[in-house]
């Protein structure tokens, strides 16, 4: 959490602020304000409200200052917590004139509070009537004119009971438990999206008696129930739409008991008014429970549901080499590497299409076999231990087992203790079987070492290549340049200098405050072309007269904190750009222009097609009335972290017909759009890379639904169909140069390198050359890209076996030789690609992320 603003410092700004305003108008007072922020800031809200009702002041439950000339007069401040709780040690401080003495407003507890302050007049609080305002209390004053934090509310105040009511103050003596013999406390979980209200959920027992009954939830509400289930009984879930036959639309519900265990699932279909399902906590109805496993200890094949009770033989040692991370129950079967010179070594094994044909068997000098994989699945991964000891000779023997087909891609390799790769093989197209050799010492296999003469670290005795490279990094390594590049080694002539600036000379000084850490900012030309900002270089541009573009962020999403991007044109001071709230604002630039900042759009936030940023209305406006192709809807739920997200709908034509930025957690926003049929690109972006965590995308009208989420890393994209089935031909395989992501169906015009041989014409001049290391990686992969076009950018993905796109890089480029660090720390572990496109140029290599 963010340091507060302290008292001393916000008498500093008190100060500043009192003298900046001391010749002001004398017809009115100077009110001034602080709060100080809330350790949910998300939550408060408060306002100042004159006599006639009219709000004068407001704010939220940010740090901030705020001031307002007010006038004589009597003046109420109503306070407000969206959760309920008050506001968790934040104040509102309020300075009225001269008055040097503060005015402390805060909300202890609850939705909702009240007070009173007079501007040169007496007895304002007196003149009002205090009490609880909440109807809903047991001590509800409806005289009382402001709440003064008295109401108590009547309710079940044991934690322990199951109708515990965590708003209780006052035990009425209500409270139930889940206290005989054998009963169960079990949790329901009810989760609505569209449509809420038209869903109801009732559970009786088997003599009718209502245990819970969910009804009038709000769309996509969340909401867990403490039930007692008792042994012997029977209980029926009734569920219904109270519309008709219209299912739940995605809704569901479950019940799970204290261990976690769920006894039963459920949810109504599309086309289904109502249904029932039948449960108990000890299989006096509904499905058996127990373990379903046959491989378990404890299996029982009479179970028709699987309650998480399954034991599993094996060694239960993590120290042992055959340690079986899911056995419960030791049996002895324990083995360990603990031999003089000896080392705990991994074996990695990676099958892609017939995942079934491949064998594998590591056998030491004497023959005695150490390990035999096979029967895997297609796209299988698998890792292994084995102990390996010194002065011996191992032989991996590879096999297809029905005939010269290779491994379709699969392959293996062995690491030991501290990561480093003894060997790697595959069996390739045409080859039935194959043997490699290996050791841990040098007894026999390839000595491993870096083989490119070009690199630094070339190793003129290494046979094979371990990935450890290291190459000279070419840009400007001079400090003084505009282009100066920290990450550069090796000096490759593009420096460019002020002194040598034929157009405006643009300086941007970042002035960033305490928390310059979240601030970024980019400028971008009126093409779309990055001109400055947070990459590498230190602040300059040389650019022609013209209006361009400043994108401002705040990673925290509680904007720049008084920090300011000051530009100077031609060494002339020019222009200022802060952001105030937030975590994303866009501004325009003029440099030697004007009207840059006039932007043309729909200014009526009645209409579909509202944009916030417009100043000058163009005519553009649709109304819902107007429709005359597919009204759309777009909601975005999110929850923790929702200020990093951002999306853009994009139709055909690459234009962008929606976009969502800057939320708040735990919220819900709507658009309408009027879109035609087509095929449109829903992309996903998230400001610190970790996915939306928990968050998605609704989209429905005129029979279209979809939903989804960006799952994990910065960037993801959904192709969403308007009204139209999306068919997108290209090549489909993730494995070739082309692969196209969102293609379905394989136009097979597929490309592919096969050790330097590659299928289609003209791609031999198409290829850049990308070596990258470490491989297998944990955290960064280090990329080496040479043959760049000079005059394109690059775009770096990685995708998944299934080639969905995880990660996203963009960056400009102006060499034709540069090194770049990739983040896979957020990854998965397994087998993924990586793709380098620069231009027409791109290449395709695997990796694995341990």
């Amino acid at each position: 959490m963010k340091n507060l603003m302290n008292k001393s410092c916000k008498w500093a700004v008190l100060s500043l602020v009192m003298l900046a305003f001391a010749f002001a108008a004398n017809a009115q007072t100077l009110v001034f304000g602080i709060f100080t922020e809330s350790s949910w800031p998300n939550e408060p809200s408060w306002e100042i409200v004159d006599e006639n009702g009219n709000i004068v002041l407001s704010g939220d439950g940010y740090n901030a200052t705020y001031s307002a000339y007010l006038e004589d007069g009597c003046y109420t401040v109503n306070l407000y917590d969206s959760f309920g709780d008050g506001w968790t040690g934040a104040s509102l401080e309020l300075y009225v004139g001269n008055n040097s003495e503060s005015l402390v407003f805060n909300l202890d507890y609850g939705f909702f509070g009240s007070g009173a302050f007079g501007v040169n007049a007496d007895g304002c609080e007196s003149s009002t009537n205090g009490g609880c305002t909440d109807p809903n209390a047991a001590n509800y004053d409806a005289e009382a004119d402001y709440d003064d934090g008295s109401c108590v509310y009547e309710g079940c105040t044991d934690p322990t009971a199951t109708n515990y009511n965590y708003y209780a103050t006052i035990d009425d003596g209500s409270c139930e438990y889940c206290d005989g013999d054998g009963s169960v406390v079990a949790t329901l979980y009810v989760c609505a999206f569209a449509n809420g209200g038209q869903l109801e959920l009732q559970i009786v027992d088997d003599e009718g008696n209502e245990v819970i009954d969910v009804s009038g939830l709000n769309d996509y509400a969340i909401g867990y129930y403490t039930i007692c289930l008792q042994p012997g009984t029977c209980y029926t879930a009734n569920m219904l739409n109270n519309t008709g036959p219209l299912g739940w639309y995605g809704g569901y519900f479950w019940v799970t008991v204290n261990n976690g265990t769920q006894l039963i699932t459920g949810q109504l279909y599309d086309g289904e008014e109502s249904g029932s399902i039948q449960f108990s906590i000890d299989g006096t109805c509904g499905p058996v429970m127990g373990c379903t496993d046959p491989n378990a200890a404890n299996y029982d094949a009479e179970a028709q549901y699987d309650d998480g009770s399954c034991q599993y033989a094996g060694c239960t040692d993590p120290t042992a080499i055959n340690y079986s991370y899911y056995a419960t129950i030791d049996d002895g079967s324990c083995e360990y590497c603990d031999g003089e010179g000896s080392a705990v070594a991994t074996l990695y094994v990676c099958a892609f299409a017939n995942g079934g044909q491949l064998e594998l068997q590591i056998v030491d000098d004497e023959g005695n076999e150490l390990i035999y994989v096979s029967g895997l699945n297609d796209y299988a991964i698998g890792y292994y231990t084995i102990c390996l000891q010194p002065g011996t000779c191992y032989t991996a023997n590879m096999l297809n087992n029905t005939g010269p087909f290779g491994w379709y891609g699969g392959y293996f390799w062995v690491t030991i203790n501290n990561g480093t790769q003894l060997i790697t093989g595959q069996l390739y197209d045409g080859e039935e079987s194959g043997s490699i050799q290996f050791s841990i010492d040098g007894t026999c296999g390839p000595v491993w070492g870096c083989t490119d003469p070009n690199a630094l670290n070339f190793d003129p005795e290494a046979s094979a290549n371990d990935g450890s490279c290291i190459y000279p990094y070419y840009g400007c390594t001079d400090p003084a340049a505009m282009n100066y590049d920290p990450y550069a080694t090796t000096d490759d002539g593009t420096c460019q200098y002020p002194e040598d600036c034929l157009q405006n000379l643009v300086q941007f000084v970042l002035n960033g405050g305490i928390f310059e850490n979240e601030i970024s900012w980019y400028v971008y030309d009126a093409d779309g072309i990055w001109v400055a900002g947070s990459y590498w270089n230190n602040g300059y541009a040389c650019v022609g007269d013209g209006c361009y573009t400043i994108y401002m962020y705040d990673s925290f999403g509680d904007g720049w904190n008084n920090g300011s991007l000051d530009v100077y044109v031609n060494g002339e001071y020019s222009s200022s750009y802060s952001m105030d709230e937030g975590s994303y604002d866009v501004q325009s630039l003029g440099i030697n222009a004007t009207g840059c900042d006039e932007i043309a759009g729909c200014t009526d936030p009645l209409a579909l097609n509202y944009n916030y940023t417009a100043t000058t209305d163009d005519g553009s406006c649709i109304y819902a009335e107007d429709c005359g192709a597919n009204l759309i809807t777009i909601s975005i739920s999110t929850q923790v972290w929702g200020s990093e997200i951002s999306w853009n709908l994009v139709n055909e034509e690459g234009v962008i017909v929606a976009s969502g930025s800057g939320y708040n957690s735990w919220d819900s926003e709507t658009q309408y759009l009027c879109l035609p049929d087509g095929c449109y690109e829903m992309q996903m972006s998230d400001s610190w890379g970790d996915g939306w965590n928990g968050a998605y995308y609704s989209i429905f009208g005129n029979g279209t639904y979809s939903e989804g989420s960006l799952l994990y890393g910065e960037y993801s994209a959904d192709l969403i169909g308007v009204n139209t089935t999306c068919e997108v031909d290209g090549c489909t395989d993730p494995l070739a140069l082309n692969y196209n992501p969102w293609a379905t169906y394989d136009d097979g015009s597929c490309v592919y390198n096969d050790n330097g041989e590659f299928n289609g014409n003209g791609w031999e001049s198409n290829l850049i050359e990308v070596e990258f290391y470490p491989n297998p990686v944990s955290e960064e992969l280090i990329l080496n890209v040479n043959k760049l076009n000079a005059q394109e950018g690059i775009l770096v993905q990685v995708m998944d076996v299934a080639g969905q796109i995880v990660h996203t890089i963009s960056l400009n480029n102006d060499v034709t030789y540069r090194t770049m660090n990739v983040l896979v720390n957020d990854l998965a572990a397994g087998y993924y690609l990586l793709r380098v496109a620069n231009g027409e140029r791109v290449a395709v290599k695997p990796f694995i992320k341990q």
